[in-house]
């Protein structure tokens, strides 16, 4: 789970309201790759939200 303060820093996010953001947060999780890792290939179907 990613808290809301966490989500709150991206745009997409910012002006929901707080129930929202909590019902989003507990469905997220953070994911790390290193330079080089594929995170999706072209042609895949995507469910994630991607940000750097």
């Amino acid at each position: 789970m990613i808290s809301t303060d966490v989500l709150s820093q991206f745009g997409l996010f910012q002006g929901l309201p707080e129930s929202l953001m909590t019902e989003i947060a507990a469905i997220s999780s953070e994911v790390s790759a290193k330079q080089g890792d594929f995170i999706f290939r072209e042609g895949e179907k995507q469910t994630n939200f991607i940000s750097s």
